[in-house]
């Protein structure tokens, strides 16, 4: 697609389009202009006459998992408009899918370590975003796993839970999901753990409504659930709600991402939010600046998260 198209397509001059695709500081538009504009342009698939290398969007997981969780469809998204924005083409691929690698790449999703040893052994730039290995030779940026899921347990704990559940999913590979991975751990050290408080199936709703369903036919039931993303809250309120269990008073629930619908759920959801916005932004930067340099090293970074109580605890 040429300017002349997108301006047509928008009724918005070809001047302004230029200098907002050519990321010209010195213009005044509004954001909502700006993202209009650069969004039509990815979904037009407008290429830009640039001087460096496209870009391989990596994903370990299928198209279906962007249906199921949102936030991983935001997370790309993001990645396409900071892409676009700093004059980068781009191209998304599934792991499981391409052939090679492009001298610039980004990895969205969960990798196990046969797959980061791939990754590690391509001698190109290489940058996990959202995910965190200490392997050489990738960049990486991601929040503190074990915090956010040390934060959630402290927070039932300390208002008198001992019954604790999780409800979760598994990626398409074997690596056991951090979340799970540091619930066990947690649970274990405390003498809390209860594998039959545990439902791992996939990251949607109906994984949330099986599980609640499952696990709630034990004599004695979790007060308290832990689970991997909002969409499978959803599943567990209306499963609990079928059961006629209320929350938070019967059941407490707190889940992840912080997705644009937590707070609409009736009662609002608490869940941990992860700064997703900054953690592309990290992970571009950090793509510029192997563009500009020739950096050595690998760097690794690790942003915070924030537990949002809500009405659901």
């Amino acid at each position: 697609m040429k300017l002349k198209d997108l301006s047509k397509e928008l009724n918005i001059s070809i001047s302004t389009i230029s200098r907002v695709l050519s990321n010209d500081q010195n213009l005044k538009v509004k954001e909502e202009t700006r993202n209009v504009i650069i969004e039509t342009a990815i979904k037009n698939g407008y290429k830009f006459k640039n001087n460096i290398n496209d870009v391989l969007i990596v994903t370990s997981y299928k198209k279906q998992v962007e249906s199921d969780d949102p936030y991983y469809l935001t997370l790309r998204n993001l990645i396409e408009k900071e892409l676009v924005k700093n004059h980068f083409n781009f191209r998304v691929v599934e792991y499981s899918s391409f052939i090679s690698f492009k001298k610039y790449n980004i990895f969205l999703g969960s990798f196990n370590d046969e797959q980061l040893e791939n990754i590690r052994n391509n001698k190109k730039i290489n940058i996990l975003c959202d995910s965190f290995t200490n392997k050489e030779n990738i960049d990486c940026v991601s929040f503190d796993y074990k915090h956010s899921v040390y934060t959630v347990l402290d927070t039932f704990i300390n208002k008198g839970h001992t019954n604790i559940g999780f409800i979760g999913g598994k990626d398409n590979n074997s690596k056991l999901d951090f979340r799970e991975e540091y619930f066990r751990k947690y649970m274990k050290d405390t003498n809390l753990l209860n594998d039959d408080y545990i439902y791992i199936d996939n990251f949607n709703s109906k994984t949330g409504y099986d599980g609640v369903k499952k696990i709630f036919k034990k004599k004695i039931n979790p007060t308290a659930l832990f689970v991997a993303n909002d969409s499978i809250a959803m599943g567990c309120y209306k499963a609990l709600k079928e059961m006629k269990k209320k929350i938070p008073s019967e059941v407490s629930i707190i889940g992840f991402n912080n997705s644009e619908f937590s707070e609409f759920m009736i009662p609002p959801l608490s869940s941990v939010q992860i700064f997703i916005n900054h953690i592309v932004k990290e992970s571009v930067l950090l793509l510029l600046e192997h563009s500009e340099s020739k950096r050595k090293y690998s760097k690794k970074i690790i942003l915070n998260t924030k537990l949002l109580l809500r009405e659901s605890v």
